[in-house]
């Protein structure tokens, strides 16, 4: 199906197209940036700017000079997964919990080196989804552990790994 013929091809369009790509697709970093700071409770109207954590915030990640200038040189969608991995954490932080893990388990499949945050994910995911309810002192009621939702999970993540993955096993 691919015939490289030249390894150091260089077009203008090509490199067009590559700016433009990580310039479009940084939109979802910035809406990942701001479902974050609604996760966020703080100060709207305040004279200091450590009164408004939510301005801090989407100014440390929307101004982060390191991932623009990286991102957008070497074309590598950093931000891309970046914004991937803040929103799949904004909607655990919304209690979507299943939107959280899907949104993860795409993240995976697109760069692993994501992999190392998957044992967190899991233990975060096991205790406030799949464990239905604490005793009064805030720990785990043994008795909430719910199979069912254990199974959903796995379910996404067999789903995602099956679409990522199925047409490559299909063709061996």
């Amino acid at each position: 199906m691919l015939n490289v013929h030249n390894l150091n091809y260089s077009s203008s369009r090509t490199l067009l197209f590559q700016r433009f790509s990580v310039i479009f697709m940084d939109v979802l970093f910035v809406y990942a940036v701001r479902e974050c700071c609604k996760c966020i409770d703080g100060k709207k109207v305040g004279k200091e700017l450590t009164e408004k954590p939510k301005f801090i915030l989407s100014v440390l990640l929307l101004w982060n000079f390191g991932l623009l200038i990286v991102d957008h040189i070497h074309f590598q969608y950093n931000g891309f997964l970046f914004g991937l991995m803040l929103l799949s954490i904004a909607r655990l932080f919304q209690k979507r919990h299943m939107e959280g893990a899907f949104l993860f388990a795409v993240l995976l499949h697109f760069k692993h080196i994501y992999l190392y945050v998957a044992p967190a994910y899991g233990v975060y995911l096991l205790r406030s989804y799949c464990f239905t309810a604490n005793k009064p002192d805030g720990s785990i009621r043994w008795k909430s552990f719910s199979f069912v939702r254990v199974i959903s999970l796995g379910l996404v993540v067999f789903l995602v790994s099956a679409l990522s993955l199925g047409p490559f096993l299909a063709l061996n």
